[in-house]
């Protein structure tokens, strides 16, 4: 399994998120790694898991990742603000990339968090995706 894939979609995620004007009116940065001196609000992406599906000649593979994002402690509605322009950006229409198509793209759970040590506040939204490699054959 190549998973030169697996970045790839990691940017594409960060593509669609830096490119929402929404988004970006309501964060000061979008990370793919964790940053130590991070401005906030801000929001990470990271992937979490990826599965081979397929069989043979099938490239399916389902990845998990979850967006955080952070704010400054009793601002749970910007948090939430947030996560509803990134939900409704976030579509398996606009994620495909390259030879890729996400079939499947779903929110599986939201967490709320205390950073600890911290004053902020965290929101985690973990999202599943199932993503099928087109074929030559396909693609035309």
């Amino acid at each position: 399994m190549s998973i030169k894939f697996v970045d790839q979609f990691h940017r594409k995620i960060y593509e669609i998120l830096s490119g929402n004007k929404n988004i970006r009116s309501q964060v000061q940065s979008i990370y793919l790694s964790v940053n130590q001196d991070g401005k906030y609000p801000s929001i990470l992406i990271d992937i979490t898991k990826v599965n081979s599906l397929g069989r043979n000649e099938d490239f399916i593979y389902e990845i998990e990742f979850e967006i955080c994002i952070f704010a400054r402690e009793r601002n749970k509605g910007a948090l939430l603000s947030i996560a509803n322009e990134i939900s409704g950006c976030l579509t398996p229409e606009n994620c495909g990339f390259q030879q890729y198509l996400v079939a499947g793209l779903k929110v599986k759970s939201i967490e709320f968090e205390k950073a600890e040590g911290m004053v902020l506040d965290k929101l985690t939204m973990n999202y599943q995706s199932l993503i099928k490699k087109i074929s030559a054959y396909e693609f035309s």
